[in-house]
């Protein structure tokens, strides 16, 4: 195979064309599409353009085209963890123990205890109102008293907390991003530096973080609501004064010392990741929900951009060395991932919620659960796939 390549004649102008295309690719998978496609969902927001019945046409259409990027690029990339996590030897996984045996083992028995305490009286359980009371004395309404049940309220608190956890994740695959396209490019950021940008990204997430969520509220049914925890003008008001600061920092000990040193900017690849992040956590504008729908499928795309790297670099040794054999299984990888993706996420959880096994939980209780187990406990798995010792980690270091 190596000889026979050896032997195609690449002139120049063919190779230029081919690194534009794969810059490209790249370029869109680390985040630039989901920059454009903010751009398009806010001019659709526009009252003047969104009233055109082509317009309308269009985001009827949008449901079951961002249903097949979901199946494309998010389910994928939730398997591709576990991949990475759990075929890496008995060794790896009993060294981390505690992230991919007993975390999973936790987040089931919250979620057995969601349904069987689904319709149990607040009143029940006296201290959990006196929480939310203390909340409400120091300003914050999380409206724990509005629950019709203990396990709504648990319920509710898990998808909080997985959207907590999930803004943390996306800061910091942004920020690893960011770091290896950057080194890729020659362009490395000095322990300060790194130190800023990590927290400016913390500051982004906490002003996502005191935003509510309030996207969720799309999920009420007759059986189940979601109160939107309300924080205190004040504190909102800091974290964007934080973010901000945060902003200045980076452009004073981050862009300015490369411009003077290197009489350049830093790489649009190593730039992309971190501007995304910016746009997919900030308050401020979410047409569409894009947080919650177009957020998630532009996070799995940057993740899969770097999977591909690891498989085609052989953490499957069963792959073989031809460079033919590699694409093959990758390709026949990635169908597996989508189809794993789909039964996990939506065909069981489906049969599950239409056998009505828990009587009066939500309507969607086990498609919720399925996405709440999966996500929380890819956020932990994640933290163990890229560690020191992990496989994955190693191969991805030697084609970054």
């Amino acid at each position: 195979m190596d000889s026979a390549l050896s032997k195609v004649q690449w002139n120049p102008a063919r190779l230029a064309h081919f690194d534009l295309a794969e810059r490209t690719w790249t370029f869109l998978m680390l985040g630039g599409a989901s920059l454009i496609l903010l751009v398009v969902c806010s001019c659709l927001s526009i009252p003047s353009v969104i009233l055109q019945d082509n317009v309308r046409m269009l985001l009827q259409q949008a449901i079951a085209i961002t249903f097949v990027f979901v199946l494309l690029f998010s389910y994928p990339h939730f398997i591709w963890s576990y991949r990475f996590a759990y075929q890496q030897g008995l060794a790896f996984i009993l060294s981390h123990g505690w992230q991919l045996i007993v975390y999973p083992m936790v987040l089931v028995a919250l979620l057995v205890l969601c349904a069987g305490s689904w319709n149990l009286p607040l009143t029940a359980v006296p201290p959990l109102l006196g929480v939310d009371k203390a909340f409400q004395q120091i300003g914050v309404n999380m409206y724990w008293s509005k629950y019709d049940g203990c396990g709504q309220l648990l319920f509710a608190t898990m998808l909080i907390a997985q959207t907590i956890l999930s803004g943390h994740h996306y800061c910091m695959q942004a920020f690893g991003v960011a770091l290896a396209c950057g080194e890729k490019s020659g362009y490395r950021l000095e322990i300060k530096q790194k130190k800023i940008l990590l927290l400016n990204l913390y500051a982004l997430w906490m002003m996502n973080m005191f935003s509510g969520y309030t996207f969720f509220s799309k999920l009420n049914t007759g059986s189940f609501a979601y109160h939107p925890t309300k924080f205190p003008q004040a504190l909102c008001w800091a974290s964007y004064a934080a973010f901000a600061g945060s902003l200045i920092a980076v452009f004073v000990a981050v862009i300015v010392p490369a411009l003077r040193q290197q009489k350049k900017f830093p790489p649009l690849l190593a730039v992309v990741p971190i501007v995304s992040i910016w746009a997919w956590l900030q308050p401020f504008s979410q047409p569409f929900g894009f947080q919650a729908t177009i957020a998630p499928i532009a996070h799995g795309a940057q993740y899969l951009h770097f999977a591909y790297k690891v498989e085609a670099n052989g953490f499957d040794s069963r792959s073989g060395k031809s460079l033919r054999l590699r694409a093959i299984h990758l390709v026949g990888f990635a169908v597996v991932t989508v189809l794993l993706g789909y039964l996990c996420f939506r065909y069981i959880p489906g049969i599950l919620d239409n056998a009505k096994l828990l009587g009066n939980v939500a309507p969607n209780f086990f498609l919720l659960a399925a996405f709440i187990f999966i996500s929380i406990h890819h956020y932990i798995v994640d933290s163990v796939v890229w560690k020191h010792d992990s496989k994955a980690r190693k191969l991805l270091r030697e084609v970054v």
